[in-house]
């Protein structure tokens, strides 16, 4: 499913908004390579590709809603574009 420039941008966006500056940040290895590129660039930072970890306190950019991929509760999304293609999870397990 493609997204629109407009959602992709309003999502980018909001991620800039939104994502603690020290947090650790990975992407979905399908993350679309242009929003990819343009979040590293806005967040000045590297964004390594890996499949999503359900253990630890990260935050995670992906194409779908992945939250279910983890227990209850360990995962909840932070930003999304309307059409809830691409998303930003944040992954905890309680410890802060």
């Amino acid at each position: 499913m493609q997204e629109d420039s407009s959602d992709q941008e309003e999502f980018i966006e909001e991620v800039v908004a939104k994502l603690p500056v020290a947090a650790e940040l990975y992407a979905a290895p399908d993350f679309p390579d242009t929003a990819l590129i343009v979040l590293a660039y806005r967040l000045k930072r590297d964004i390594r590709s890996q499949a999503l970890e359900c253990q630890g306190d990260h935050y995670y950019l992906t194409i779908e809603s992945s939250r279910d991929a983890c227990s209850p509760k360990m995962a909840t999304s932070v930003a999304g574009t309307r059409k809830q293609t691409l998303q930003l999870l944040h992954v905890s397990n309680g410890f802060y």
